[in-house]
């Protein structure tokens, strides 16, 4: 299917719409890589010299962090207890690498969630391992069920590593459920 045209659904992207995710699973407000991956472009003269790419996970919580990091703006006391998912850029434009765990991988909950949160599309990132919940942009079977992908080597979310990798997957569903708390 080509930019320019409807692409019609199938189980893993099963609403017809214009346009393509191109290798990408899903459509746009879906917890599939199709329907939030993004490029996104920074100018930053003060800071940023020439071009460069920069491959880490940001999210849009990051903007506020970093922008507060810009301005030299610090949170009030009473303030310093809130949950706060974001993190400033600013060390990853410097060149640095997110360090979130022990493991050195960025972590990062995301999800659409409906108004009563019952966990209809949800995912937690940790480094190159994604894990899905209930994305409501699948209707295929094996989306009854959680799902891990290895973002590394499947970038398509095609192959479920959720029964092959029982310790990662309990563990990221833990962080889920820890993030969603939080």
């Amino acid at each position: 299917c080509g930019v320019e045209q409807i692409c019609e659904g199938d189980p893993y992207r099963p609403q017809s719409a214009p346009g393509t995710a191109g290798p990408l699973r899903g459509r746009k407000r879906d917890v599939f890589e199709g329907g939030h991956r993004v490029p996104g472009i920074i100018s930053y003269p003060d800071m940023l010299k020439g071009n460069k790419e920069i491959w880490e996970l940001a999210v849009t919580h990051d903007f506020l962090p970093t922008v507060m990091d810009i301005l030299g703006v610090n949170r009030s006391a009473e303030q310093q207890s809130w949950a706060m998912d974001g993190k400033s850029l600013l060390p990853i434009l410097d060149g640095e690498k997110w360090v979130d765990t022990a493991e050195g991988m960025r972590e990062v909950g995301f999800g659409y969630a409906k108004s009563n949160r019952d966990m209809s599309g949800w995912g937690y990132r940790m480094g190159k391992w994604k894990y899905v919940w209930n994305s409501h942009g699948c209707t295929a079977a094996e989306c009854e069920h959680p799902l891990l992908y290895n973002l590394q080597s499947d970038i398509g979310e095609r192959l479920n590593l959720a029964g092959k990798r029982p310790g990662i997957r309990i563990k990221m569903r833990q962080k889920l459920l820890d993030w969603i708390a939080s």
